[in-house]
């Protein structure tokens, strides 16, 4: 089977054709699946919307009771065993920056809220940033100097010891492609930057009973990773 057999681009939207829904259409159709609750992805209208619970309630909220015909919420948990199903090996994080424990397999430290990796971590983990002013495109961001080379190789050699990956978020213009700042900031970062070989690789660990977010943070707010108290969580 090809790609364009399981998912196409149609008027609407996203269209699976094997399913018979769309991803976040654009227009009203008969069975939507929406990812998130962004109004550019969760439009009203639709005749059955399968969502998160918690991105239903923002539908409801933004749209009113009736911004489809019926609903159907999935659990996170039901979603990351249907992933998991799918490709055993994948490394699922809950990237909405959350406190709830959705048991991602890795920790994510959002460091525009301020929270970043801590010293000494060996936990699998990710630091997300963004290059620009902003996680979306704007039109001064062609014009506008993206973070400095300096400071992207600060963080790099800050975050390896801690086995942490540095996921710099860098926007796409509305072709669809990265700016030339943006991509001549990532050249000079790449002509400059070199890995430390010599870091022994890190090992899975557990999660023990009762740690919590401020454990692992640097900063009072929470990271997107708390195992449910009285568990023990382990990073596969």
């Amino acid at each position: 089977m090809r790609p364009q057999d399981i998912l196409m681009p149609v008027p609407a939207g996203l269209c699976c054709k094997e399913g018979s829904f769309h991803i976040d259409p654009v227009r009203p159709v008969e069975r939507a699946v929406i990812t998130h609750g962004h109004s550019d992805h969760a439009r009203p209208g639709h005749g059955t919307v399968l969502a998160t619970r918690e991105t239903l309630d923002m539908m409801r909220l933004r749209y009113g009771d009736n911004f489809a015909r019926s609903t159907q919420a999935v659990p996170y948990q039901r979603i990351r065993e249907h992933v998991k199903s799918l490709q055993p090996d994948i490394v699922m994080i809950d990237h909405g920056g959350l406190s709830v424990p959705y048991l991602g397999d890795a920790i994510y430290f959002e460091e525009p809220l301020g929270v970043t990796s801590p010293a000494g971590n060996t936990y699998a983990s990710l630091q997300g940033q963004t290059i620009s002013n902003g996680w979306f495109w704007h039109p001064t961001t062609p014009t506008t100097d993206p973070m400095s080379r300096d400071a992207i190789l600060s963080h790099l050699t800050d975050l390896e010891p801690k086995y942490t990956s540095f996921i710099l978020n860098c926007p796409p213009n509305r072709n669809g492609k990265l700016d030339t700042n943006i991509v001549n900031r990532l050249a000079e970062v790449g002509a400059a930057w070199s890995p430390n070989t010599s870091r022994p690789p890190s090992w899975l660990r557990s999660w023990a009973s009762g740690v919590s977010a401020g454990t692992c943070s640097s900063a009072s707010a929470p990271t997107a990773w708390t195992p449910p108290r009285g568990s023990r969580c382990g990073i596969t």
